[in-house]
């Protein structure tokens, strides 16, 4: 140690284990101007240097900053503080180490390996409510178990398998095309199950469509198809043109079509409340002689085939009466006049 009389050195004795004023341990730190600190240990003759210019970033890290050759063991369930921003540290939850945000939401900031800008990269944020990932988050595969992230391109492949009807837009001929409004079902690139709404009516697919009717690919299209296919394309009428309903107030006739009824907007079935079907399987104004003055709301509860007689009766409301002679029978199968009953028995 330089000489004792220089006024910026310094000596501190320490006395171990004393027994008396004159019988001790004796230790010696030493402090010069040179800024080293120096250690003479018990019963020693001679200074070590402990700490000096060269040595004493080996001991303690410097506030400019420095590398640890050793772990680094924070305290528990204590937080520590990063710049101006975050801390982090023992939360005392199993296995997991605490984040916290200091003036802001918590989160973790990732950059590529050679990032020079620090604004530019991914967040990952907890708002105590919701975790939100700022950018798109790529799986490396198509899920393999139940509770696995499942990734777009595995939810398409599995609506493809199953022809499932996929939203596309809607058909509209006379609006400037978008990428969910065309003038007419794609041409290429499509896969069976997409599906288009009329928005205005037209013909789409060669078909002529009105409003609120579907359009639906029922096959794949290469993307390099250079015209629509209109096989690859079915519509489903949602109005129904051409579907036939009851006239409103009639019930319990036979319904009979008639010319007037123009097949448009879901035309009305004619009724028989004036022409009725009489025995012979022929439309006809009702009369005596042809229905046998049988009122419309009367009912046919029986129709059996007189062996006997060789001919078909009916029962209205428990009277019989005849339905077709043996002359008419034979008349109608072709078989001309027969008279008699003994020339039917031979029919």
């Amino acid at each position: 140690m330089p000489d004792k009389t220089n006024n910026a050195n310094a000596e501190v004795i320490v006395k171990a284990h004393p027994t008396s004023e004159t019988n001790y341990y004796e230790a010696r730190l030493g402090f010069n101007s040179n800024g080293h600190l120096y250690h003479m240990p018990v019963n020693g003759n001679s200074w070590k240097t402990i700490l000096d210019s060269s040595n004493y970033s080996s001991y303690a890290l410097p506030k400019s900053g420095g590398t640890m050759t050793g772990a680094l063991n924070l305290a528990n369930n204590t937080w520590n503080q990063v710049g101006d921003d975050v801390y982090f540290g023992d939360i005392n939850k199993g296995g997991h180490i605490g984040i916290q945000g200091k003036n802001g939401n918590t989160g973790i900031f990732f950059t590529t390996y050679n990032q020079t800008t620090k604004t530019t990269g991914a967040a990952l944020t907890w708002d105590g409510t919701n975790m939100t990932f700022d950018k798109a988050v790529k799986l490396p595969a198509d899920p393999q178990n139940a509770l696995e992230a499942a990734t777009k391109q595995y939810v398409d492949n599995s609506f493809a398998a199953n022809d499932a009807m996929v939203y596309k837009g809607v058909l509209n001929k006379d609006a400037t095309e978008t990428a969910t409004s065309l003038k007419n079902v794609p041409a290429s690139g499509y896969s069976a199950g997409w599906t288009y709404k009329v928005a205005v009516a037209g013909t789409y697919a060669n078909v002529s469509c009105e409003v609120g009717d579907m359009v639906i690919a029922v096959t794949d299209a290469a993307a390099n198809q250079s015209a629509v296919n209109n096989a690859h394309w079915t519509v489903v009428q949602s109005n129904l043109v051409g579907a036939v309903v009851a006239t409103s107030g009639e019930s319990g006739y036979i319904a009979k079509f008639s010319g007037a009824n123009t097949i448009t907007k879901g035309p009305k079935i004619g009724s028989s409340t004036t022409t009725w079907l009489n025995e012979k399987g022929e439309w006809s104004t009702p009369t005596a002689a042809n229905v046998g003055a049988v009122a419309k709301t009367a009912g046919v509860t029986a129709v059996t085939w007189d062996a006997t007689n060789k001919k078909l009766t009916r029962t209205i409301n428990g009277t019989a009466a005849d339905v077709m002679t043996a002359t008419q029978m034979s008349t109608a199968l072709g078989l001309g006049t027969i008279a008699s009953k003994a020339e039917l028995d031979y029919v």
